[in-house]
Protein backbone atom coordinates (compact mmCIF):
# COMPACT_ATOMS: atom_id res chain seq x y z
CA UNK A 1 0.00 0.00 0.00
CA UNK A 2 0.99 3.67 -0.94
CA UNK A 3 0.61 6.73 0.94
CA UNK A 4 0.27 10.22 -0.67
CA UNK A 5 2.89 12.31 0.62
CA UNK A 6 2.63 15.51 -2.28
CA UNK A 7 -0.07 16.70 -3.80
CA UNK A 8 -0.70 16.12 -7.49
CA UNK A 9 -2.17 15.04 -10.35
CA UNK A 10 -2.11 11.88 -11.84
CA UNK A 11 -2.07 12.41 -15.38
CA UNK A 12 -1.75 8.54 -16.42
CA UNK A 13 -5.35 8.96 -13.67
CA UNK A 14 -7.54 11.29 -16.21
CA UNK A 15 -5.68 14.18 -13.89
CA UNK A 16 -7.17 13.12 -10.82
CA UNK A 17 -5.63 15.01 -7.90
CA UNK A 18 -4.61 13.22 -4.94
CA UNK A 19 -3.67 14.81 -1.84
CA UNK A 20 -1.07 13.98 1.42
CA UNK A 21 -2.49 11.10 3.29
CA UNK A 22 -5.05 9.69 0.16
CA UNK A 23 -4.04 6.11 -0.22
CA UNK A 24 -2.21 5.55 -3.82
CA UNK A 25 -3.68 4.34 -6.34
CA UNK A 26 -7.32 5.27 -5.83
CA UNK A 27 -10.28 2.43 -5.39
CA UNK A 28 -10.64 0.79 -8.58
CA UNK A 29 -7.32 2.11 -10.23
CA UNK A 30 -4.21 -0.07 -11.12
CA UNK A 31 -0.92 0.87 -11.96
CA UNK A 32 2.34 -1.15 -12.95
CA UNK A 33 5.80 -1.42 -10.79
CA UNK A 34 6.98 1.30 -13.15
CA UNK A 35 4.71 3.62 -12.36
CA UNK A 36 5.09 3.04 -8.58
CA UNK A 37 8.86 3.61 -8.93
CA UNK A 38 8.28 6.75 -10.95
CA UNK A 39 6.29 8.37 -8.33
CA UNK A 40 8.33 6.80 -4.99
CA UNK A 41 11.96 8.67 -6.35
CA UNK A 42 12.31 11.92 -8.09
CA UNK A 43 12.75 10.39 -11.84
CA UNK A 44 8.92 12.01 -12.67
CA UNK A 45 7.96 15.71 -13.15
CA UNK A 46 8.32 17.39 -10.22
CA UNK A 47 11.25 15.75 -9.16
CA UNK A 48 10.65 14.61 -5.67
CA UNK A 49 9.02 11.74 -3.86
CA UNK A 50 4.93 11.72 -4.22
CA UNK A 51 4.13 8.24 -2.44
CA UNK A 52 5.61 6.34 -0.09
CA UNK A 53 4.90 2.76 1.16
CA UNK A 54 3.50 1.89 4.18
CA UNK A 55 1.74 -1.45 5.62
CA UNK A 56 0.03 -3.12 8.67
CA UNK A 57 2.89 -3.18 10.41
CA UNK A 58 3.00 0.57 10.86
CA UNK A 59 1.76 2.41 14.05
CA UNK A 60 -1.05 4.29 13.37
CA UNK A 61 -1.36 8.16 15.32
CA UNK A 62 -4.19 6.82 17.48
CA UNK A 63 -1.42 4.38 18.99
CA UNK A 64 1.58 6.45 19.03
CA UNK A 65 -0.65 8.49 21.09
CA UNK A 66 -1.52 6.14 23.98
CA UNK A 67 0.22 6.36 27.11
CA UNK A 68 0.73 3.45 28.92
CA UNK A 69 -0.25 3.92 32.81
CA UNK A 70 2.89 3.72 34.72
CA UNK A 71 3.31 1.51 37.71
CA UNK A 72 4.61 3.44 40.61
CA UNK A 73 5.05 1.47 43.77
CA UNK A 74 5.49 3.55 47.06
CA UNK A 75 8.33 4.00 48.91
CA UNK A 76 6.30 3.68 52.14
CA UNK A 77 7.33 0.63 54.19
Amino acid sequence: MYRVIEQFADLQDDAHVYNPGDEFPREGVLVNQARIDELSGNKNKLGKPLIEEFGMNEPTVAAEQVEKPSKKRSSKK
